[in-house]
């Protein structure tokens, strides 16, 4: 038996939800492996077709060749839409095999929608936005796409409903040099005919991560928060309507009341605005948004696997260490944040603390100080009422942690609160097996360590005041990642994070994006180089290398002037 395994577009896995499909090249690469029974067989030709609602876009013909990849070369891709691929191949003892299908969906925007960037129109720092615009739909809704980006991290519902498992969307990067817009596709069923809302929750994150970790040091891409989105309805008949952001959107408060990456997030029940992403009437304390028209980085697809929920851990014990705080104790360092199944009857102001941290003290309590300034601690304020949550999650924020210090409730349930583990959707089917037993537990410890330091950038660390892309230690992992995790997609980014940051005489800087360090970078970052060789290495994906050539040219020449006898000084 011969079948065609692993199919795959643009050098992705094309695994899980809809946005692990996402591609942004007018011409993908598509490519396959696979898997016969027959002894010494391979591939000497093969056909690959590629269609878009039943209409036919390319066909290859049948190939005579080797290789298990080409380069789409079909008509231009639909945007936004499914688009379907199959794969047939013939091996060199006459076998046929059956077809294999795999999708992709095109979110590159040949011309970008007419859609301003918006904000509040009071800028308070650490405090969410909360957006919303009503639209009317009178025609019956073929296919829905929604293209968005809040910076630093946003949340989209269409009529109250979370349209996406996404968390801490989208990718991090130099917002001054470059954007990622998050593409939800296939989301016609959420809207309804008649009056629609779309509500988007946009949190400081990364655009404006202030704090005295950075000392005098300003980052030219931190500001005050913004959304740019883009909604694309095809109608019956072909009609194409769009909904975007203009001055007729609205924004407000809400119950996430306050929001930092590194001190965490607290949620105000007495806050919460009743159906503010449903209800299509304007809503009390919600006001017109300011359009923008300074300069920001281009906007470009994300085609990076979003981070989401990987793992839940359940607590392995409780302890009381002083009278009314309680410490639980996960057994695994991760990188995430608590979900917590609150208690009932609780009193309007009555507040309840989590702590997170890496290590205890002799007494039981949290060693905090390796957090440095970070306070790593989220807040639950109650309103006593129908308005508090029955399970509390925080959405903007994660925490490097294996035990976490809660007060504010007498006795609390061990079995109500566990960890849930958040991280870029690269996980694979790879594993590790010897005869140590020391050995493979260093090989789970390396998993799991890279696991808390996947968050749209390969970080440092997941708990103190830093989780930069540091390219200093970079090197190792760069060699490690791709045996453990799907890199098809990171190592591209990486690239482009270091090329956005590039100086004039060819320098990179220390981190990427770049918040820390100096520019040109420690001689040690030749992971610059090292993550592409890894990528066409394990990928096959050449166009890294030609994409991003110059950039590695000068680079290697600003070394080259800071060198000796090719010893760099």
């Amino acid at each position: 038996m011969l079948k065609p395994i692993n199919l795959r577009a643009d050098y992705s896995r094309l695994t899980g939800g809809n946005r692990g499909h996402i591609i942004a090249s007018e011409k993908p690469v598509i490519s396959w492996g696979a898997m016969t029974d027959e002894i010494n067989a391979i591939q000497i030709s093969y056909r690959v077709m590629v269609q878009c609602a039943n209409i036919l876009l390319w066909d290859s013909g049948w190939v005579q060749s080797s290789e298990q990849f080409v380069k789409y070369d079909g008509k231009p891709l639909p945007e936004g839409e499914r688009i379907s691929f199959n794969v047939t191949m013939i091996d060199n003892q006459g076998n046929m095999s059956e077809q294999a299908e795999n999708y992709f969906i095109n979110g590159r925007l040949e011309e970008l929608p007419s859609a301003s960037w918006i904000t509040a129109s009071e800028d308070i720092d650490r405090k969410p936005i909360y957006f919303r615009k009503t639209f009317s739909v009178k025609e019956k809704v073929i296919s829905a796409t929604l293209y968005v980006c809040g910076l630093g991290y946003h949340k989209a519902t269409i009529n109250g409903k979370e349209i996406d498992n996404a968390l801490l969307d989208p990718a991090v990067s130099d917002y001054a040099k470059g954007c990622y817009y998050s593409v939800i596709p296939e989301i016609e069923r959420d809207i309804q005919f008649g009056e629609n809302t779309i509500g988007i929750i946009v949190a400081d994150g990364w655009r404006r991560n202030n704090g005295a970790y950075l000392g005098d040091k300003k980052p030219q891409f931190f500001g005050a928060p913004r959304l740019w989105a883009a909604l694309k309805l095809t109608l019956a008949k072909g009609m194409i309507q769009w909904i975007h952001t203009d001055p007729t959107w609205q924004w407000g408060r809400g119950a996430i009341y306050e929001s930092h990456l590194f001190d965490g997030e607290t949620y105000h029940a007495n806050y919460t605005v009743s159906e503010w992403n449903k209800s299509t009437k304007l809503k009390d304390g919600f006001g017109d948004v300011t359009v923008l028209n300074d300069n920001i980085g281009e906007l470009r697809p994300m085609v990076l696997e979003p981070i989401v929920e990987k793992k839940v851990y359940e607590a392995i014990s409780m302890f009381q260490v002083k009278k009314g705080e309680y410490v639980l104790d996960f057994g695994q360092n991760i990188a995430g944040v608590i979900r917590w199944k609150l208690p009932k009857s609780l009193k309007k102001g009555q507040k309840l603390t989590v702590k997170h941290m890496e290590f205890l003290k002799e007494d039981g309590t949290l060693f905090l100080e390796n957090l440095r300034t970070a306070k790593a601690t989220d807040t639950y304020i109650a309103s006593g009422d129908e308005r508090d949550l029955t399970e509390w999650q925080p959405t903007f924020v994660y925490h490097g942690f294996r035990y976490i210090q809660i007060s504010g409730v007498d006795m609390p349930e061990k079995e109500d609160i566990c960890a849930v583990a958040i991280y870029t959707d690269l996980d694979t089917k790879s594993y590790f097996r010897s005869g140590s037993a020391i050995l493979n537990k260093m090989q789970e410890m390396v998993v799991q360590t890279e696991r808390s330091n996947l968050h749209s950038i390969l970080t440092d660390c997941p708990q103190r005041d830093e989780r930069m892309g540091w390219m200093n230690d970079a090197t190792v992992r760069f060699e490690e990642t791709p045996y453990n995790f799907d890199i098809g997609r990171i190592f591209s980014k990486i690239i482009q994070d270091l090329a956005d940051e590039q100086a004039q005489d060819g320098g990179i800087t220390c981190t990427a994006p770049f918040l820390y360090g100096h520019c040109p970078a420690d001689p040690v970052c030749s992971s610059y180089l090292v993550a592409g060789m890894q990528a066409l290495l394990h990928t096959g994906n050449l166009s890294v290398i030609e994409k991003a050539y110059d950039s590695y040219r000068m680079w290697e020449a600003c070394l080259g002037k800071h060198s000796e006898d090719y010893i760099v000084n």
